[in-house]
């Protein structure tokens, strides 16, 4: 999930990507050890 969202970020532009990373190091840090 986290790796699909990279990617559509990626795709989609800088700032989404940023974004998206930022949102991806959230959950992982919330529980997605």
């Amino acid at each position: 999930m986290i790796k699909t969202t990279g990617i559509c970020a990626v795709k989609g532009g800088t700032g989404k990507t940023t974004l998206s990373l930022n949102l991806a190091h959230g959950l992982m840090k919330l529980g997605y050890n």
